[in-house]
């Protein structure tokens, strides 16, 4: 049996399973008159029939939604939770959905303070008579926010997330990967499950056509089944007259599943997209830059120069949003030096990595990347000494746990200094490890 010779040619036969789909889908629910300060006065005054608009009728809401939460978990015995600080709420979710044994329900509610736009009511003063009056501003505020983790029987498990400040804007986060495995297990169509994804299936079509099968007006009809079963800060009154949650999409991943034949197909389609892409991005290819705009009429003579000597590549095969559970420690024997690993959304990869002797220089991802929150330089200090009981400091790399593109600029330099600072600290005492 002969080896594939190139990508292309592994990709057109030896792939035993290929399908699309979403991945995870992060959502914004919010009521759309709401959101911008005349609305809000409106849904006061003309709505409520207050004689003027002011969050001193916002506080009365808050309470009740909040007293309702807790009489929910009361009544269903659910546990509520406060989420520590730097805690990962989906490592919690995990530890107790392994002890969740009903098909639908909530599993736990937990509480976190966080930032989210806020409606606040500001003194103004009338520039003739002086008498002062309530004012309506946008505004942002660290408030509690309460998390409903749940499991659907149609798309397992998920997030919906309140804040409990007025217009009460939430957040909700769904797995297509779970929705299509619980849609499997419905029809009796036999597969193989990954932590996130499928890795093998009796009847590839319609695993595919389930995919295609998640539609808007599906993922609506899901989050609105859930918004009437749990505490609803809007009384049904508001709901008649307008003021009801819909979605947008804040982040939305989508993936691509490519299952190869044999572990050593795998080897050379990592050799060979290796050796198709050494010279991209390489400095051989980089060229010397005028620091002046140079055309046909600019005097004097110009030449370019390729820098070669001393260049020394390395290869890092990075990975996202997951453990290598299921790859290590085989992974370490493809043809990379430094591995990548992303230990916030991949959380395992800390018992996963000190399992088998690590073997490889490590980029260690433990700056969360898709989280505003910025991290204490304690907590970074702790990461990188943890890591060193498995990887010595002279072959590790401290990063973030994927790009930072979708965090604000000034959070994402703010994050960056924490790093660094804290690898600086750490080094104080580890001599070695980098950024």
């Amino acid at each position: 049996m002969s080896l594939p010779r190139s990508v292309a040619e592994i990709l057109r036969e030896h792939v035993t399973l290929e399908v699309e789909g979403i991945d995870r889908m992060y959502l914004n629910a919010y009521v759309p008159g709401l959101q911008y300060e005349s609305g809000v006065a409106a849904f006061f005054r003309r709505h409520r029939g207050h004689p003027f608009a002011s969050s001193v009728l916002m506080d009365p809401i808050s309470k009740a939604f909040v007293a309702a939460i807790h009489a929910f978990a009361h009544a269903h015995e659910v546990p509520l939770l406060t989420f520590e600080k730097g805690q990962r709420k989906d490592a919690v979710m995990a530890e107790r959905l392994k002890r969740f044994a009903a098909p639908e329900g909530v599993v736990f509610v937990g509480r976190a303070q966080e930032k989210t736009p806020v409606v606040r009511t500001e003194k103004r003063r009338n520039p003739t008579t002086g008498q002062a009056y309530p004012w309506l501003v946008r505004s942002t505020a660290m408030v509690n926010h309460f998390y409903f983790y749940a499991v659907d029987e149609d798309f397992g498990p998920f997030f919906l997330k309140f804040g409990t400040y007025f217009p009460y804007n939430a957040k909700l986060c769904l797995n297509g990967h779970e929705y299509v495995k619980r849609q499997l297990t419905q029809r009796g169509i036999p597969y193989e499950a990954l932590d996130n994804g499928i890795l093998s299936c009796a009847d590839p079509r319609r695993l595919q056509a389930l995919c295609d099968g998640l539609s808007a007006a599906k993922i609506e009809a899901f989050a609105h089944k859930w918004l009437r079963r749990l505490p609803h800060p809007f009384t049904p009154a508001d709901q008649r007259a307008g003021y009801r949650y819909q979605l947008s999409i804040l982040q939305a991943e989508f993936s691509l599943t490519q299952v190869l034949d044999r572990p050593v197909t795998g080897r050379v389609f990592f050799e060979e997209v290796i050796r198709e892409n050494l010279d991209v991005g390489r400095p051989d290819q980089v060229q010397l830059i005028f620091d002046r705009r140079v055309t046909r009429q600019t005097p004097g003579r110009f030449r370019t120069r390729v820098l070669t000597d001393g260049v020394k590549a390395k290869k890092i095969l990075c990975t996202y949003f997951g453990d290598i559970g299921g790859l290590y420690p085989q992974i370490l024997d493809l043809p990379f030096d430094v591995i990548g690993l992303d230990f916030v959304a991949g959380y395992r990869n800390w018992d996963v990595v000190a399992a088998a002797p690590f073997t490889r220089e490590l980029q260690a991802g433990v700056l969360d990347a898709r989280n505003t929150r910025v991290e204490s330089v304690d907590e970074l200090v702790r990461a990188v000494r943890r890591l060193t009981a498995f990887v010595s400091p002279g072959r590790l790399m401290i990063s973030p746990s994927a790009g930072l593109e979708f965090l604000p600029r000034s959070v994402a330099r703010r994050k960056l200094a924490a790093l660094v600072e804290g690898t600086k600290v750490a080094n104080q005492d580890l001599k070695g490890a980098r950024t």
